[in-house]
C-alpha cells in the first residue's frame, strides 16, 4: 500500500436519507498502489501443482455516510454509499509451478489473469459492503457506550473525568486506555 487519503465531508444542511434518518456528513477513504502477493496450491484431476498471484496499482475508494442519533450528539451507524474497486492482476505475474501439468496450465494464465481481475474488480465491493456496514455500525456503538460511561450523560452532580477525586469514596477515574479502551487502540 503505498497511498492512503482521506477527507470529511459535512452534510450541505439537514438532509434526509432512506427510512427519513438524517445525514451526518460522509467520510471518504481511498487506497491506492495496493500491491500483494498471494501463494498456494492447485489440484484438478490428474493435474496439481502450486500457482502465484499478485496484484499491483490496485485500489479501492469508499464513501461512507454517517448517520446521527435523534440530537446530533454522536453517530448511530455509518454505511458505505459508494464503493469502487480495481484490482489488477497483471498476466505474467499469475504462475504455476511445481508439476509437468503447470507447463500446460501456464498456457492459460493469461486468460485466467484476465477474467480474475474482472472478476474481483466487480465482485470486490459486494462482499466488503455488508461486512464493513456492520463492523462501523458496532464500532460507533462501543464507542458511544464507552463515551457516555465517561461523561454519564444526565447525571444531576456530574463528576468531570478529568479530574481527580477529591475523597477516598469516589472511585478513581483514571483512564488506562489498554485496560478501559481496547476499542481505541486500533
Amino acid at each position: 500500500l503505498k497511498s492512503v487519503s482521506s477527507s470529511y465531508h459535512p452534510p450541505p444542511s439537514t438532509t434526509t436519507i432512506n427510512n427519513n434518518e438524517e445525514e451526518g456528513g460522509s467520510l471518504s477513504l481511498s487506497l491506492s498502489n495496493i500491491h500483494a502477493t498471494c501463494k498456494g496450491k492447485y489440484h484438478s484431476g490428474l493435474m496439481g501443482g502450486d500457482v502465484t498471484a499478485s496484484v499491483s496499482k490496485s485500489s479501492i475508494s469508499l464513501t461512507v455516510s454517517i448517520h446521527p442519533d435523534l440530537h446530533h450528539y454522536k453517530a448511530k451507524s455509518a454505511s458505505v454509499s459508494n464503493c469502487d474497486t480495481r484490482i489488477v492482476i497483471p498476466t505474467n505475474t499469475f504462475i504455476f509451478s511445481g508439476s509437468l501439468s503447470a507447463k500446460l496450465v501456464n498456457l492459460f494464465g493469461g486468460p485466467i489473469a484476465n477474467y480474475l481481475t474482472e472478476y474481483m474488480s466487480t465482485q470486490s465491493c459486494p462482499q466488503v459492503v455488508p461486512v464493513l456496514d456492520d463492523y462501523m455500525t458496532v464500532g460507533f456503538n462501543r464507542m458511544n457506550d464507552y463515551i457516555d460511561a465517561l461523561i454519564d450523560v444526565g447525571r444531576p452532580n456530574h463528576v468531570d473525568p478529568r479530574v481527580p477525586p477529591s475523597s477516598s469514596n469516589e472511585s478513581s477515574l483514571v483512564l488506562d486506555f489498554q485496560k478501559d479502551a481496547p476499542i481505541l487502540q486500533n
